[in-house]
């Protein structure tokens, strides 16, 4: 299992917040999904490389890069 941390381009608000969880949320391979609004990051734990998880989150309408942790 990868830990992924994201920082998300353009999650301003509330709204926001849920369309990234419901995007991640229909993946049953994503789990423990945190999203911070504060912060504009999105950390998850996944079976899934970093890619599919940035296409997801683009497919969603969200440019987003990887987190250096």
């Amino acid at each position: 299992m990868n830990n992924i941390k994201l920082y998300v381009e353009g999650m301003n608000c509330g709204g926001c917040v849920s369309s990234i969880q419901e995007a991640l949320a229909a993946d049953t391979v994503i789990s423990e999904v945190s999203v911070e609004l504060d912060s504009k990051t999105v950390s998850l734990a996944t079976e899934k490389s970093i890619d599919e998880v940035l296409s997801l989150l683009q497919d969603a309408g969200y440019e987003s890069e990887v987190v250096n942790q």
